[in-house]
C-alpha cells in the first residue's frame, strides 16, 4: 500500500504540476480542485499547480476552511464522499495545525500591544482617580480581525507619541488642584429668570411662562429657543448633586424630560462636552405639585444645563402673522419648575488626583496672584435684570437697513418686566494660586516617582531609577520642581510599561501579573486592582471568583461598551444621520434609545447568563416605551427600559432586530442587502465572506423606487465572477429588507416626493409637518441560503440559524477571544475554542459561562 501510495502522490504531481513538492491531500485536490484552479483557468487567482506548500500560508488554511465549509468543490461540481472530504481535511489540518502551534511556541499568538486610546484613557482615569476625557486627543486606532485591541494594528508614530504628551499634559492639569479648596455651594436655579426664555426667544419660542415655572413644548431641535440655563454654570470640575423639579401639562401619556449639560449660543460647539444626566418620564401634576429628579455626577468647568422635553414633536412659533401665541397652545408641555444644583463635592482636600501625584508636597501661595473670579457671583444677590418687552417683527420697509435687525421691542405687546439674572460662562481656564513648595525636591521625586511608576507599570517589575535620574537631572540645572516631575511623569507615562500590555517575555505562559492585566482590561478596560494583583491565578477556582467580582462590579459596564461597540459596530450609531425627509419619526431621543436598547439586551444576557442563542431570536426585548411604539408594540410606559416578554409571531427578539444593528447596517437613506448580508455572514455568523475583486462597484439601491434591491442582486448574481460569493452574502441581508435604516418595519420601501424641495418644513405648532416621502415597491425578504436551504422571512431566516447553536456560541467565544487576547483566532487555537464550546454546552451556553471558560482557556493565559 505504501509503494503504492508513492506511485499516486509521484503521478499526481507530475500531473498536476506541485512543481515544490508533495502537499496533503493531493489525490484530492487533483481530483476535485486543479479542473478549476490550474495555471490555465487559474479560478479566483488561485493556481494550485504552482502553489507551494508552506504549512504557514494563510492560502493553504484558506483552502481547508472552503472544503470544509462546502463552499469547494462548487454545488454544480462532482462531490467527494463525506469520508473523502474527512480524511483530507484531517490530512492537510495536521501539518497546518503543527506548524502554526510552534510558531505560537516560539513567537506568541500575537505581538505585543499597546493600549488603544480608549484603554489609555480609562488606565489612565484610575490611575489618577479622575475621569478623565482625552481620547480624541489621540488618533484612532486601526482594527484587525474586527477589534481595535489587535496588536498587529496598533503602530506607534511620532505623530501618536506627540498625541500622548498633550493628552497626559491634559490629564496632569486636571489632576492638579493649586488652588484654595472652593466652598460646596447650593443653587436654586428657574427659567423664569433667564434672558433666553423671558427676552430674546419669546415670541418664537416653544415656551411660555406659567406661575410655577417654564412650560417647554418641544424637544431641543431649535437649540437657541429653548433648553439652556443661562444664568448658572459649572465653575469647578467636580461631583455635583443636582435636582430637577417638574411637572407635566395636558398629557395623559407621561413625557420625557432630558437632562444635559452643553455649551452656550446658539449652536453648541465641541469645546464644552455634552453629558446627558438622564431622560425621566414626567407625569402630569396640578400647579405647584411635581416630581423631583435627582443626578449625581462628575460635571466639568464650563458645562451649563439644557433641559428640554425629549419626547415632544419639533415646534416653532414663527411666520409674519402670528395667529396662534403660545399662551394660546393646548397641547401637552413639560413645566420645568425649579434646579437645585449643589457642589463641588470633594472627598478629600486636595483631592485624590492631587495627592497621586503630589502628595506630602506642601504648597504656598503665589505673591501678588489675582484670585479666579466666582462665575457664578451672581446669584448671591437678587436679579438686577429687567426683561424688555417681546420682540415684534418688523416690515421690510422699516428694517435698519445698516444693522440688518428685523425686530423691536414692542412694549404694546404688554409682556416684560420681569426680573431676570444677568448671562454667565466660563472664558478662561482656572489659574494657580497656589505652588508647590518642595523642601527636599530630590527626596521628593524619588518617593512620589518611586509610587507612581509601581502604580502605572501593572504588577510588573518597578524600576523607577531611570526616571528618578531624569528628574534630578532637571532639578540640578534649575528647572522647577513641578516643571521637572512633570517631565518624569510623561516619561513613565509613554514608556512600555504603562503604554504596552503585559506579556512580552519569551515564556509561552503568561506570569501571574500578566493574567492580571489581561482580565482587567478584558473587563474593565483598565488596569487591575490590588485584589486582582494579590491573587493566585494559576488557581483556577481563585481565577474563577476573580472574574467573577470582576464582572459583578460596575466597571465591568465598560467591557459591554467596548466588546460590543466594536464587534456589533456600536460605535458607528452616530456615523450617519437618517434622512429627515424620509425619516421624520427619528429623533434625538430615539437614537440615545436604540443603543441603549442593545447594551440593556447584553447586560440582562450576562447577569442572568442567558444563552447566546438569544443573540439570534429572544422571547423578550429590553423596551422603553419610545422603541416599544416604533417597534409596534403596546403595553410599555416610562422612558426606562424594562424586560418585555414577546409575542410567539413577533418579529422582533435578539439583536438581528434591534434597532441600533439595522442602524449601523445602512446609511441615511437606504439598506443594502449586501451590507447587511456581510455584517450578518461576519459578526453572528461566524463564517466572514471573501472580499470582493477590485473593480467591482458597489449595489447603489434606487431610493426613488424604480428598481428593487432584488433585481439588482439577480444581476450579480447572474455573472459567473459574482454568484460564487453573492449566494452567500446577499441572502442573510435580504432576510433583513423588511427593515428600514432606523430598524422600523416595513412592508415598501419609502420614496422621495419629487416636489419635497417645494416644501419647507416649518414645524408648526398648529399642523404636522408635510409628509416628504411615498410608499414605493414592495419589499421582499424571502431567498435561501448557500447550502440550499430556504426562508419566507427574517422569522424563518432566524430558525435556519438556531439550527446550530454550537456555531452561535463559537462565533460569541471566537470574538470574545479576539478582543481578550489581541491575537485574531489561528487554526491551531480553533482546538481550544471547540474545548469553550463543549465546557458551555451543559449552560445552554450561556453568555456569563462562556465569558468564564474564555478566560480559564490556554489561549488567554498564554503569550
Amino acid at each position: 500500500m505504501r509503494l503504492l501510495r508513492l506511485v499516486i502522490t509521484a503521478f499526481t504531481a507530475f500531473c498536476c504540476g506541485w512543481a515544490f513538492g508533495f502537499a496533503p491531500g493531493d489525490v484530492f485536490l487533483e481530483t476535485h480542485c486543479c479542473e478549476c484552479h490550474d495555471g490555465d483557468s487559474k479560478k479566483g487567482g488561485l493556481d494550485l499547480t504552482s502553489l507551494a506548500f508552506d504549512p504557514l500560508s494563510p492560502r493553504w488554511v484558506k483552502v481547508h476552511d472552503k472544503v470544509q465549509n462546502g463552499d469547494m468543490p462548487p454545488k454544480k461540481a462532482d462531490q467527494p464522499s463525506a469520508d473523502a472530504r474527512k480524511a483530507f481535511l484531517a490530512e492537510l489540518a495536521k501539518p497546518l495545525v503543527e506548524a502554526d502551534l510552534a510558531k505560537q511556541a516560539a513567537n506568541g499568538r500575537g505581538v505585543v500591544r499597546r493600549l488603544n486610546r480608549i484603554e489609555f484613557e480609562t488606565a489612565l482615569s484610575d490611575l489618577l482617580h479622575v475621569p478623565l476625557r482625552i481620547r480624541d486627543l489621540l488618533p484612532p486606532d486601526a482594527k484587525a480581525a474586527g477589534f481595535d485591541t489587535v496588536g498587529a494594528a496598533l503602530n506607534v508614530s511620532a505623530v501618536q507619541m506627540e498625541s500622548y504628551l498633550q493628552a497626559i499634559d491634559v490629564a496632569m492639569d486636571e489632576a492638579t488642584k493649586l488652588i484654595e479648596q472652593p466652598p460646596v455651594k447650593k443653587w436654586r436655579l428657574s427659567y423664569l429668570q433667564t434672558h433666553g426664555m423671558m427676552e430674546e426667544y419669546r415670541r418664537s419660542g416653544p415656551h411660555t411662562p406659567e406661575p410655577d415655572g417654564i412650560a417647554m413644548f418641544a424637544p431641543d431641535f431649535f437649540s437657541h429657543m429653548n433648553s439652556l440655563l443661562d444664568t448658572w454654570v459649572v465653575p469647578h470640575s467636580a461631583r455635583y448633586r443636582v435636582k430637577v423639579a417638574a411637572r407635566a401639562l395636558r398629557s395623559k401619556e407621561p413625557v420625557t424630560l432630558t437632562v444635559r449639560m452643553g455649551g452656550p449660543g446658539h449652536k453648541e460647539s465641541d469645546e464644552v462636552p455634552r453629558q446627558v444626566l438622564g431622560h425621566v418620564s414626567v407625569d402630569e401634576a396640578p400647579e405647584g405639585k411635581g416630581q423631583v429628579f435627582e443626578f449625581d455626577a462628575h460635571l466639568e468647568r464650563g458645562q451649563m444645563f439644557r433641559i428640554y422635553p425629549s419626547s415632544l414633536r419639533k415646534m416653532r412659533f414663527e411666520g409674519p402673522q402670528w395667529y396662534l401665541k403660545q399662551k394660546d397652545y393646548q397641547g401637552p408641555a413639560v413645566v420645568v419648575q425649579w434646579v437645585e444644583v449643589e457642589g463641588p463635592i470633594y472627598d478629600a482636600w486636595p483631592p485624590a488626583s492631587h495627592q497621586r501625584l503630589w502628595a506630602g508636597v506642601p504648597v504656598e501661595p503665589i505673591p501678588d496672584v489675582e484670585p479666579n473670579k466666582d462665575v457664578n457671583a451672581h446669584l448671591d444677590s437678587p436679579p438686577s435684570d429687567t426683561a424688555r418687552p417681546r420682540l415684534t417683527q418688523l416690515p421690510k420697509s422699516k428694517r435698519n437697513k445698516e444693522s440688518g435687525n428685523r425686530n423691536i421691542y414692542d412694549p404694546k405687546q404688554g409682556i416684560g418686566g420681569e426680573m431676570l439674572y444677568k448671562r454667565t460662562r466660563v472664558n478662561e481656564p482656572l489659574h494657580a494660586t497656589l505652588r508647590l513648595a518642595s523642601a527636599k525636591p530630590k527626596d521628593d521625586a524619588t518617593r512620589l516617582l518611586t509610587s507612581f511608576a509601581a502604580a502605572a507599570f501593572r504588577g510588573a517589575e518597578n524600576r523607577p531609577q531611570p526616571f528618578i535620574a531624569l528628574v534630578h537631572r532637571w532639578l540640578d540645572e534649575g528647572v522647577p520642581f513641578e516643571q521637572a516631575m512633570r517631565s518624569g511623569y510623561k516619561a513613565v507615562l509613554t514608556s512600555p510599561g504603562f503604554l504596552y500590555h503585559q506579556g512580552g517575555s519569551s515564556e509561552p505562559q503568561l506570569a501571574n501579573h500578566e493574567i492580571a492585566e489581561r482580565l482587567a482590561f478584558f473587563l474593565w478596560n483598565s488596569s487591575p486592582d490590588e485584589k486582582l494583583l494579590q491573587t493566585d491565578l494559576s488557581d483556577a477556582k481563585a481565577l474563577q471568583a476573580q472574574t467573577e467580582r470582576m464582572l459583578s462590579d460596575a466597571r465591568s459596564a465598560r467591557f459591554l461598551d467596548h466588546f460590543l461597540g466594536e464587534w456589533l459596530d456600536q460605535r458607528l450609531l452616530d456615523f450617519t444621520a437618517p434622512d429627515s425627509d424620509l425619516y421624520p419619526e427619528h429623533s434625538e431621543l430615539m437614537q440615545w434609545s436604540i443603543g441603549e436598547e442593545t447594551r440593556a439586551f447584553f447586560r440582562e444576557l450576562l447577569q442572568n447568563n442567558l444563552s447566546v442563542q438569544n443573540i439570534v431570536h429572544s422571547d423578550f426585548a429590553m423596551l422603553n416605551d419610545l422603541l416599544a411604539r416604533h417597534y409596534g408594540i403596546g403595553g410599555v410606559s416610562g422612558t426606562q427600559f424594562q424586560k418585555i416578554s414577546l409575542p410567539a409571531d413577533s418579529v422582533r427578539g435578539g439583536v438581528l432586530t434591534q434597532a441600533s444593528v439595522l442602524k449601523v447596517t445602512a446609511n441615511g437613506t437606504s439598506t443594502s442587502p449586501v451590507i447587511r448580508g456581510k455584517w450578518v455572514l461576519e459578526r453572528i455568523m461566524g463564517i466572514p465572506p471573501d472580499p470582493p475583486p477590485p473593480g467591482v462597484p458597489a449595489i447603489e439601491p434606487d431610493i426613488r423606487g424604480a428598481v428593487t434591491v432584488q433585481q439588482q442582486l439577480e444581476k450579480h448574481r447572474s455573472s459567473a465572477s459574482c454568484s460564487t460569493c453573492h449566494v452567500k452574502i446577499d441572502p442573510p441581508g435580504v432576510a433583513l429588507e423588511s427593515f428600514d435604516v432606523i430598524g422600523g418595519w416595513r412592508t415598501t420601501y419609502r420614496a422621495l416626493k419629487q416636489d419635497r424641495d417645494s416644501n419647507r418644513i416649518r414645524y408648526l405648532p398648529d399642523a404636522p409637518p408635510p409628509i416628504l416621502y411615498s410608499e414605493g415597491l414592495p419589499v421582499n425578504s424571502s431567498d435561501k441560503l448557500h447550502d440550499g436551504r430556504a426562508f419566507q422571512n427574517i422569522r424563518d431566516f432566524k430558525q435556519l440559524l438556531l439550527a446550530d447553536p454550537d456555531q452561535i456560541a463559537r462565533t460569541v467565544a471566537s470574538n470574545l477571544v479576539v478582543y481578550a487576547t489581541g491575537a485574531p483566532i489561528s487554526i491551531a487555537d480553533r482546538q481550544e475554542i471547540e474545548r469553550i464550546i463543549a465546557k458551555t454546552r451543559e449552560s445552554g451556553h450561556g453568555f456569563r459561562s462562556i465569558i468564564h471558560a474564555v478566560v480559564q482557556s490556554t489561549l488567554f493565559k498564554t503569550r
